[in-house]
């Protein structure tokens, strides 16, 4: 009787049956093996600080476009023009009524009313 090992899918596999998490708590081993030993005699890289390095310093390369970022993108390229346009166009409306009215007197002193 032989039994073959079927992962389920509500559960992951143990470290020792997946080899990739099998590969990664070696490596993760020898990690802690080397920076805990004070006679190792060179400067000890940690290759997941290189690459979050590689990635912060090529940023272009490793952008990849989500919904998330082209919302937040026409938020701000997009919705501080629209503020302003509006601003601009009720103190103009405004302005307008009160000539129309009359009440509105120009001096070249005023910034703002």
């Amino acid at each position: 009787l032989s039994f073959i090992y079927v992962p389920s899918p509500f559960a992951m596999l143990l470290a020792t049956l997946d080899p990739r998490l099998a590969i990664r708590a070696r490596l993760k081993h020898e990690f802690q093996l080397k920076l805990n030993d004070p006679q190792h005699p060179q400067i000890i890289e940690d290759p997941a600080m290189t690459h979050w390095v590689y990635a912060r310093m090529n940023i272009y390369p490793n952008f990849h476009p989500t919904p998330k970022n082209s919302l937040l993108g026409a938020f701000w390229g997009i919705g501080p023009v629209l503020f302003w346009w509006s601003i601009f166009k009720t103190e103009r409306d405004y302005r307008e009524r009160l000539m129309k009215e009359g009440k509105y007197e120009w001096s070249p002193f005023q910034i703002c009313s």
